[in-house]
């Protein structure tokens, strides 16, 4: 069946016959993923971490500084599944990588809440969006400015929890400010999350708790002595590398041309991407099925073991003018070329709202 540029509803409803019903999330997968990479992320991370005490070569020592950072960052990114899990489904993995990853590393699962604003119809693209920023319509300024606040990411984080958790523990109002205001991972740092009354005192307040506590004993623990200051120079860089990866990630997920109107589903597909290219390298800077973004934005329930078998059933039964093929680079290069091109036009005076489906 090939699908051409016929009305938005016959396009989507051609695209889901194509992708199928019966794509489920499969325990197995995500569990031994989990595990498999929470070991080699805890593995090179110690040896990172310890290397210099115990004799490890300096080469080595980096190598697993690369190695630990790319597997944290891949542990990272299942806070982007856990959102798009049902509720009830797979209960004991988000409890897991809570407990293994998110309040270890300051990233408890509920502050990525505010994902759902970013596949709204009425939001995606605009101020209300915490994940978007149009940037390939604004300057180079503002492209710099984006990549230096990697350096700052894990600071504010440690800020968050040592500072701004402890009045909300005991202030409803403080409360409500923290999870309005500091709670939710993004690009848009001006990004307002709205809050209902029962997520105020909900299995949040723990994982705050639990991550303020943890904060102030590593604190204490440099600060008295226990632990030298290196080792805590050594958390951060690796932190820095993790979370500046997903920041790098975050901009080659969209075209960002929006230009603060909501869009339906298609206008998301136009403005979106999904990248081909080598299958180790995509899959090292885009893991967790992070590479099929804008076939994501098309079927978010899907689970990420699925989209490639997805992406290649539309493929195969696309004409050449459907939307979905204009979204798909042959490479990293290539989805950086296009975006400096329309940066570099932006800067010029010619700012496009929105992306005209080819």
């Amino acid at each position: 069946m090939a699908v051409s540029a016929a009305p938005d509803a016959d396009i989507l409803r051609a695209m889901s016959e194509l992708v199928g019903r019966d794509l489920k999330p499969r325990a197995a997968v995500y569990w031994g993923d989990f595990l498999g990479t929470s070991l080699l992320a805890y593995g090179a991370g110690a040896a990172f971490l310890f290397g210099a005490e115990l004799g490890v070569t300096p080469w080595l020592q980096g190598l697993c500084w690369l190695v630990g950072g790319l597997a944290l960052f891949r542990l990272g990114t299942f806070i982007h599944e856990i959102q798009h899990l049902r509720r009830g489904e797979l209960r004991g993995f988000k409890i897991a990588w809570n407990l293994v990853y998110g309040i270890p590393f300051l990233m408890p699962s509920f502050m990525y809440a505010n994902h759902g604003d970013h596949h709204s119809l009425r939001r995606y693209g605009t101020p209300e969006d915490g994940e978007y920023l149009p940037l390939a319509n604004g300057t180079r300024w503002g492209l710099i400015r984006y990549f230096l606040e990697i350096p700052l990411l894990p600071l504010l984080a440690v800020l968050r929890f040592a500072v701004l958790v402890p009045p909300s523990l005991v202030s409803r109002r403080a409360r409500r400010l923290l999870l309005e205001r500091a709670s939710s991972y993004g690009i848009n740092l001006r990004y307002r999350r709205e809050v209902r009354e029962e997520e105020l005192y909900d299995w949040s307040v723990w994982a705050d708790a639990a991550a303020m506590l943890l904060v102030y004993a590593i604190a204490g623990a440099a600060l008295g002595g226990l632990v030298p200051w290196e080792w805590v120079l050594r958390v951060y860089a690796i932190a820095v590398l993790a979370l500046g990866l997903n920041w790098v990630r975050t901009l080659f997920a969209h075209r960002y041309l929006r230009g603060g109107q909501p869009g339906g589903r298609l206008e998301q597909l136009a403005d979106s991407v999904t990248i081909e290219g080598s299958r180790l390298v995509t899959e090292l800077l885009f893991p967790v099925g992070l590479r099929y973004h804008s076939l994501h934005h098309l079927f978010p329930t899907l689970p990420y073991h699925s989209l490639g078998t997805a992406h290649r059933r539309l493929l195969a039964g696309l004409s050449d003018d459907a939307p979905y093929r204009a979204t798909v680079f042959e490479s990293v290069g290539a989805v950086w070329r296009v975006f400096w091109q329309d940066l570099r036009r932006a800067e010029g005076g010619s700012r496009p709202q929105a992306i005209a489906r080819s």
